[in-house]
């Protein structure tokens, strides 16, 4: 169980910091993105330009915790 428990915490510790180079800061430009929607039709950033839309993304989606 110990070692479950540190094995767990080394790996939030080391993929749950975030990597600093990749951080989006406030007045960053939007990244270009290409993702599937919901209704899996492609979507890219030039999709969305000229309207009003909410891109949110699950930072935690997918990892354990």
């Amino acid at each position: 169980m110990k070692v479950k428990t540190h094995l767990l915490s080394l790996f939030g510790l080391l993929f749950g910091c975030g990597m600093p180079d990749m951080l989006v800061k406030k007045g960053d430009p939007f990244p270009e993105f290409e993702l599937f929607s919901h209704t899996g039709t492609n979507v890219t950033k030039g999709d969305l330009l000229g309207q009003a839309s909410v891109v949110w993304f699950y930072p935690k989606a997918a990892t354990p915790g």
